[in-house]
């Protein structure tokens, strides 16, 4: 795996919080897939996902004994979703 730089990680940190947005109304016309861990207590992620997921094309699901980085704590799981949401 490829190490980044400092400015490299800030960059893409920036970037990331660009896209997100508050407003009650705003829409992603994309499909979308949610992963988040049953144990993740960062935030008020475990909260607003649901919400979201409410929306046309919005798919959510929680990896079981997973935390933030569910994609650490439940690699297997986490990929096997991933792959079953993305087009072939």
């Amino acid at each position: 795996m490829q190490q980044l730089t400092k400015e490299e990680y800030i960059h893409i940190l920036m970037q990331t919080s660009l896209c997100l947005h508050y407003e009650p109304d705003f829409r992603i016309d994309k499909p979308m897939l949610l992963l988040v861990g049953d144990l993740d207590k960062t935030g008020n992620i475990r909260k607003v996902m649901p919400l979201w997921a409410k929306h046309d094309g919005v798919k959510l699901v929680v990896i079981p004994n997973a935390r933030h980085a569910a994609n650490l704590d439940q690699p297997k799981l986490f990929h096997d979703h991933l792959l079953q949401f993305l087009p072939s």
